[in-house]
């Protein structure tokens, strides 16, 4: 017998669950290895005792004990507050870019809600005389910053650029990538956003990223303009953004929060100019024949 794999991928959310069928295939795919399953807390911490590799969303440090040689997060990066360094001897495996698509197709539908005034007519009694104060705008020939270039990013810069858009973006690395008119190093912010009519952030979350929009940043947008995050909540200061709102930027679209789920009561969720939506922008239906795939490369 193979390597002893423990698929600990559950989760309150039901997408998010290993479907039974993906665990069969891997193992009729997989014979030389024995597939252990975890559908909650107590029995994940039983079974991780005796595992080689987790496969898993997240994991406590305290969790890896020394019979885990392969740790394998079942997305595109690792979960916030892990260190790589933390744990020498440990192959760790993420798979970047595999929800590239979903949460760059998300980026630009918030974006389009925002530009287009969508969701002014939807509580509106009377449309049609609503329709008389609402003046959409385009995408073509407006400057959008996508604030972090990696895979999602690149891929909304592509898609975007194909629209007629103007792609700038910030990076800790500056240098041309596909799809971007312009990269700026991520220390030149201030002269990104100042050209920037609408700016959408993919910034993983990390000690340097940690609430790094904040009053300065929101208000060096073109006044008018509209300010998105689909990357983490944690990026942002929410209490600088509704100020920003009260008078410079026009609107705001939130996929992530600070806290999740959000308050009944949060401000965010009730402001009339931010559109917000669950923390779903890399959520899509074909997810596990994709993981499936990836993991098919590496098992």
């Amino acid at each position: 017998m193979g390597n002893k794999v423990l698929i600990s991928l559950f989760s309150s959310i039901p997408l998010w669950n290993a479907p039974e069928w993906f665990t069969d295939k891997l193992r009729y795919s997989f014979p030389d290895h024995e597939f252990m399953i975890s559908s909650g807390k107590k029995d994940y911490l039983e079974k991780i005792r005796s595992a080689d590799t987790l496969l898993c969303w997240k994991v406590r440090k305290d969790e890896i004990k020394d019979n885990i040689k392969r740790l394998i997060f079942c997305q595109s990066g690792l979960p916030d507050g892990f260190q790589r360094e933390s744990h020498p001897g440990i192959e760790i495996i993420s798979f970047p870019g595999i929800n590239a698509q979903s949460v760059a197709e998300h980026a630009i539908t918030l974006l389009l809600l925002l530009k287009k005034r969508v969701l002014q007519f939807q509580d509106e009694n009377d449309m049609w005389e609503t329709k008389i104060g609402i003046v959409p705008e385009t995408i073509k020939g407006s400057t959008v910053c996508l604030l972090g270039a990696g895979h999602a990013a690149s891929t909304a810069a592509l898609i975007l650029k194909q629209m007629g858009a103007i792609i700038i973006g910030t990076k800790r690395s500056a240098g041309p990538i596909a799809g971007f008119d312009r990269i700026y190093h991520s220390s030149d912010i201030y002269d990104a956003l100042k050209k920037s009519d609408s700016v959408i952030s993919f910034l993983p979350l990390n000690p340097t990223t940690r609430r790094c929009i904040g009053e300065k940043e929101l208000f060096s947008i073109k006044k008018g303009g509209v300010f998105i995050n689909v990357s983490r909540g944690e990026i942002l200061n929410e209490s600088a953004l509704l100020k920003a709102l009260d008078g410079h930027l026009s609107s705001a679209a939130l996929d992530v929060f600070q806290m999740e789920p959000q308050p009944t009561d949060s401000p965010m969720l009730s402001h009339p100019r931010i559109v917000t939506t669950p923390h779903m922008a890399g959520t899509y239906a074909s997810f596990w024949e994709d993981l499936y795939k990836e993991l098919s490369e590496i098992l």
